[in-house]
């Protein structure tokens, strides 16, 4: 069963920094950093039209439901994009439900999956095939439509341990899904106090603790909704521009939020929480090479840190950030250091055409993305187009870090970045001030990386990739020694390691078909001609396919044509053809009729 590319959807990271507790002297005009609001303020709604069939009541759920401005109050309404279920609503859902719910999945709409584990969506998917089958639709083409569903039946197939695993909030359409990790205890967190002699700059010590994410506040959650009900939005929008077009690229974005205990730091005594949004954006074209036998995954990331919601601070060197007991002293929280690196499960790729290449030291770079392949097949906005020609890429991004050393790893066949603090700030204990962090490293940055994979190719092949991702924040302290001349760093590093996305496969085979409509009305022909010339009226066309005999890249194209037929009444009516009408489909190596589109327009 060959399958499609799988999204994963917004990648938020969620940082409690913590401040510790020490003593110092005479500080003047102490500020204490702002508190965090303690309620969820509803930053983003939406209007999509969406329906809430889950019935119980829950912190998530009704967070949504004051997100939602267009709640409808039946699944069946024609209106309906949206329906977000939970497990109950789910297991107590009659026949006829399950068949609206398949069918808007399957006409593009969207599904919010609320506190499911994996165990949950694998039984969605077998539901909503069953029911979705019973509308008459062809096997091949409801598993091109509902595979992402399918998707998490493969997980279990090779992991049955992670039956299990929860996810506070999974969206979905039939192009992206977006993943809202638990809201609990997930991921590791390492500690770090660091000692530096600040004349001679070398660390006289370091030491480190050990932690776990913890729960959220409301207020970070309602951050963390605002951005799942914002994908919603985006993706409804994208839905009904591109509906009936294939694309060029598919994009993830990956999305796992974040905090941590403060008890579990024992050295620090008080602190605070901010939530720091964090995205990987992925873009990738899937080509299969028709010269060599190759796929080639051509990749585009881009990682975006919004150092705002870090409220460095105070921007006065002459003061600290203080407890309410004006007892120890910070600078901070900023950015130390983001890390990532990607690797290619299920075979051994040849790495090629990464960038950028060499390291760097605070400056401004730009990159741009330019490959090209002669005999390609490529999935393009109209099927039959760059096929076993020449398709080039191009995607030009200039990028700012100053303030920042990238230390690149080619680790062959791994890319690996490191972007890392290039001045962290220093204390001036006799003054009792402190540097100024530079401005990248508490506002916003983003970075860029381009590569591409070449893997022998198989048929319906499967392949996916991994990504380690680290980010360091960190903050400077003054203790109790003024004249010993060392700077205090204290750190959080958050690690998210083996996070898995499925790839593309590419088309790997070219088909030749005609379509033509049954009628000797000249008038006719020439209106078809006209108006379907981008579906190849009369004329050999080209449709890439898995395999040679695969049929699910001309069934959609079929179902394309018949979705732009349905929509085109008015203008039938409007040129004088009226009544029933039949388009045959046949391959260029038979005379066998493989499909009829039987069309009728009312007078």
């Amino acid at each position: 069963m060959k399958r499609t590319f799988k999204l994963i959807s917004l990648c938020a990271i969620t940082f409690a920094l913590l401040l510790s507790g020490c003593k110092k002297e005479n500080i003047a005009d102490p500020e204490l950093k702002p508190d965090e609001p303690t309620t969820d303020l509803v930053r983003v709604t939406s209007n999509v039209p969406a329906f809430i069939m889950a019935g119980n009541s829950t912190e998530l759920l009704d967070m949504l439901r004051k997100r939602f401005v267009n709640i409808q109050g039946s699944l069946n309404s024609n209106k309906v994009s949206t329906v977000v279920i939970d497990k109950t609503s789910a297991q107590n859902m009659t026949s006829e439900q399950w068949k609206q719910l398949a069918k808007i999945y399957y006409d593009g709409g969207i599904i919010v999956y609320v506190q499911p584990t994996l165990q949950d969506f694998a039984d969605l998917s077998v539901h909503a095939y069953s029911a979705i089958l019973q509308l008459g639709y062809e096997p091949d083409m409801v598993w091109e439509q509902l595979e992402w569903l399918d998707y998490y039946n493969h997980i279990l197939e090779a992991n049955p341990g992670l039956a299990d695993m929860r996810y506070e909030a999974i969206a979905i359409n039939n192009e992206d899904s977006y993943f809202l990790t638990d809201f609990g205890t997930t991921l590791p967190v390492e500690y770090a106090f660091e000692v530096v002699n600040q004349e001679t700059g070398v660390t006289d010590s370091i030491s480190y603790q050990y932690g776990t994410t913890g729960e959220m506040t409301i207020y970070r959650k309602g951050l963390l909704v605002d951005d799942l009900v914002q994908w919603i939005t985006n993706a409804n929008e994208a839905q009904m521009c591109d509906k009936g077009e294939a694309k060029v690229a598919k994009e993830i974005t990956l999305n796992v939020p974040v905090t941590f205990y403060p008890s579990k730091f024992t050295s620090l005594g008080w602190g605070w929480s901010v939530t720091v949004p964090c995205k990987i954006i992925y873009t990738i074209w899937s080509v299969y090479d028709l010269n060599q036998h190759k796929d080639n995954y051509v990749f585009c990331r881009n990682i975006e840190f919004d150092g705002s919601y870090l409220e460095c601070g105070p921007d006065n060197p002459e003061k600290w950030w203080v407890d309410k007991n004006k007892n120890p002293d910070y600078y901070g929280p900023y950015l130390n250091s983001i890390q990532v690196e990607s690797s290619l499960v299920g075979s051994s790729p040849s790495l090629t055409n990464w960038k950028p290449q060499n390291p760097m030291t605070s400056t401004t770079y730009s990159e741009g993305l330019s490959y090209g392949l002669s005999g390609a097949i490529n999935v393009s906005e109209k099927p039959g187009l760059n096929i076993g020609g020449s398709l080039s890429i191009s995607k030009s991004v200039s990028t700012s870090v100053p303030d920042l050393k990238m230390e690149v790893w080619h680790n062959d066949p791994n890319p690996k970045y490191q972007y890392h603090i290039n001045k962290r700030p220093q204390g001036h204990f006799v003054g009792s001030k402190h540097d100024i962090v530079a401005g990248n490293l508490r506002q916003d940055i983003s970075m860029q990386q381009y590569w591409t994979w070449i893997v022998n190719s198989y048929d319906y092949a499967d392949y996916s990739f991994n990504t380690n991702f680290e980010v360091v924040v960190e903050f400077l302290r003054c203790t109790d020694g003024f004249f010993k001349y060392n700077d205090y760093y204290q750190s959080a590093k958050i690690s998210y390691n083996g996070l898995n996305v499925t790839l593309p496969a590419p088309p790997r085979a070219i088909q030749e078909w005609r379509m033509f409509c049954v009628t000797s009305d000249q008038d006719l022909i020439n209106f078809v001609s006209e108006a379907y010339d981008g579906y190849f009226y009369n004329k050999l066309f080209q449709v890439p396919a898995a395999t040679s005999t695969d049929k699910g890249a001309i069934d959609q194209f079929i179902h394309n044509f018949e979705e732009r037929l349905n929509c085109d009444r008015d203008l039938w009516r409007a040129r004088g053809f009226t009544g029933d009408f039949e388009f045959v489909w046949r391959p260029s190596t038979s005379s066998e009729i493989y499909h009829t589109t039987h069309f009728h327009v009312n007078q």
